[in-house]
């Protein structure tokens, strides 16, 4: 499985039966599948702190998300609101999202 972090993490194996695998901040990483049920991975995905990359299209996303300071502004107002799936969305989607939990 790759992955794109935003931090540097490290992920132990949910049953401990292989070391645990650690990632660099703002970089791509090849890392095996037990990953994915590891509560950190978990908990990071949920955050936004990491992502998987499944096709060339999701590492460009994750690339220009890294480097766009308001697409990470918008999720931090959308987490603060509570917003479900805010780590897989758009700028334009968080836009909407925003405005229509603050017009609630």
């Amino acid at each position: 499985m790759r992955i794109f972090a935003r931090q540097a993490l490290r992920f132990d194996h949910p049953q401990k039966a292989e070391a645990p695998v650690f990632v660099r901040a703002l970089d791509f990483s090849d890392v095996p599948d037990w990953v994915a049920e590891s509560m950190m991975f978990k908990w990071a995905e949920e955050e936004g702190t990491v992502m998987r990359v499944d096709s060339k299209a999701d590492e460009m996303k994750a690339e220009n998300a890294a480097a766009d300071p308001e697409l990470k502004a918008l999720r931090a107002t959308a987490k603060e609101l509570g917003i479900p799936g805010y780590t897989k969305m758009s700028k334009e989607q968080l836009t909407q999202a925003i405005e229509a939990a603050k017009a609630s």
